[in-house]
């Protein structure tokens, strides 16, 4: 008997938008939130303001993503505060899965299905990312751009 047509054991790859769906179920959120805001603050935590390197269990909230207050110029801040992300209403995992849904070239309304949202907010944030992106090479303010967190697929371990 001769099975060539059977489509039950024919392989099929996912589509762009399933694999995306299942990385979601991966994201460990300290490791999401260090991953994207250490690409844009070059792994340094700083102030915003006025440019003193946070130390100490400042630099551990900094990193988790909550609020830091500088010794120097007594300014509150957070990793998103000065980036293209300080006023998104996106979790850290949203931001990265719309990162993620970018590098594979998805359209506003799938990336809106994976992500949770609706295609007006993947269009705003998509938009603040790519102006991000073409300011001076990926550099604003100091900080570096998103281009190199949408090649997601090595540093996903």
């Amino acid at each position: 008997m001769n099975n060539t047509n059977d489509s039950t054991t024919a392989p099929h790859l996912p589509t762009a938008a399933q694999a995306v769906e299942a990385l979601r179920g991966c994201l460990d959120t300290l490791k999401v939130r260090r991953f994207l805001f250490g690409h844009l603050h070059s792994e340094r935590a700083s102030c915003p303001h006025c440019g003193v390197v946070v130390e100490g269990k400042a630099a551990v909230s900094f990193w988790e993503g909550r609020r830091v207050a500088c010794k120097n110029c007594r300014h509150f801040f957070t990793a998103a505060t000065g980036t293209a992300f300080s006023k998104s209403k996106l979790s850290d995992e949203q931001i990265f899965l719309l990162l993620a849904c970018m590098g594979l070239d998805l359209d506003n309304r799938p990336a809106a299905a994976v992500i949770g949202v609706n295609a007006s907010s993947v269009r705003e944030n998509r938009q603040k990312i790519e102006a991000l992106q073409k300011n001076e090479g990926g550099q604003e303010n100091g900080r570096h751009g998103v281009s190199g967190i949408m090649q997601i697929g090595s540093q996903c371990r």
